[in-house]
């Protein structure tokens, strides 16, 4: 499904924005600086998988990026980067126990600086996004939070998402499989 991206996805507050991560050196070592603090991998991928800037460099190239039709997004507030956002079309329908991928989009996001957690800032871009792909096309949107990240189901509710069900295993984190639940927004008829 086709969206029309805009370079820079605003929010309520205006200090806060999503700008296009630049597959280049700078977002790289960002990515690389967030991605090795095990306050951040305890959510993302986990403590057992830090990143170093050669897998930063290869897992956000302007080739993987294309490849897995990501939109990757980095959080500013004030001009300063404080977290990651990336959404994109589902494109299998059994990756998340749906019935249909049709026009779902899916997202994921952490906020990268500590100091900014509990601040509102997650729940302003989430809203943002979702507002974003509901104005251009998408039926759906869904996020797949593990079952045990209370503050994220917090934040995704504050938007409008919704719990469908828990889906089993999903997740392959630290060694073990997790449960997640899956859940969604759905466009206005």
């Amino acid at each position: 499904m086709a969206h029309k991206s805009a370079a820079v996805i605003a929010t309520a507050n205006p200090d806060l924005v999503l700008r296009r991560l630049v597959p280049a050196g700078p977002d790289w070592r960002l990515m690389a600086r967030w991605l090795s603090d095990p306050r951040i991998l305890e959510w993302w991928e986990g403590r057992d998988k830090p990143y170093d800037y050669e897998r930063a460099a290869a897992k956000w190239s302007a080739a993987e990026i294309a490849q897995g039709h990501l939109d990757c997004r980095i959080m500013e507030l004030a001009g300063s980067p404080i977290g990651y956002l990336q959404f994109f079309p589902v494109a299998k329908a059994e990756d998340y126990e749906l019935d249909t991928a049709e026009k779902t989009w899916g997202i994921d996001l952490f906020i990268g600086e500590p100091g900014y957690w509990e601040r509102g800032h997650g729940t302003a871009v989430v809203r943002a996004v979702v507002e974003h792909l509901l104005g251009n096309g998408a039926a759906r949107v869904v996020i797949d939070p593990r079952v045990d990240n209370p503050r994220a189901i917090r934040t995704y509710e504050k938007v409008g998402f919704h719990k469908v069900k828990v889906l089993k295993e999903h997740e392959d984190h630290e060694g073990a499989k997790r449960d997640n639940w899956l859940m969604e927004i759905v466009a206005p008829d």
